[in-house]
């Protein structure tokens, strides 16, 4: 998804995912309203796609983070903002390195436009493979990403 308002405008939702991580965390949590938030619905869907690739190694991270990763074993994005949160408040680099990271755990090969569609297209694959209804009425991912 483009986004087409804002300080973001011109970069897909999927790029922003993993290089304006906090940005994408906001927009799913906050009470925004119009073209924001049906980019926050879609943001929610690629959180669900992303929350269910599985994990195909230990996730390797700072070490200011690796303890608690270790410790309570990182799989979802949501546990990554409560790690980043816990351990480096005030980061926005803090989010988006865990969320890198647990992406690498889940086979993301690099952060460029390329290899994130690639990502999400893996992701749709891994979906039930129809598209669910958020509250708002918006479609979530599922056969909605690109394949």
């Amino acid at each position: 998804m483009q986004m087409n308002v804002g300080k973001h405008k011109g970069h897909s939702l999927e790029w922003l995912f993993f290089n304006e991580t906090d940005y994408v965390w906001w927009l799913t949590t906050a009470r925004v309203r119009g073209p924001l938030a049906i980019a926050g619905a879609y943001g929610r869907g690629l959180i669900a796609a992303f929350d269910r690739m599985p994990l195909w190694e230990r996730v390797h991270c700072n070490p200011i983070f690796q303890p608690q990763v270790d410790r309570e074993g990182l799989q979802t994005f949501a546990h990554a903002a409560a790690i980043a949160a816990s351990v480096r408040p005030d980061s926005d680099w803090a989010l988006r390195h865990l969320v890198r990271r647990l992406g690498q755990a889940k086979g993301l090969s690099g952060c460029s436009r390329a290899y994130i569609d690639a990502f999400f297209a893996t992701a749709a694959g891994v979906s039930d493979g129809r598209a669910d209804r958020t509250s708002d009425g918006a479609a979530s991912l599922g056969a909605d990403l690109p394949r």
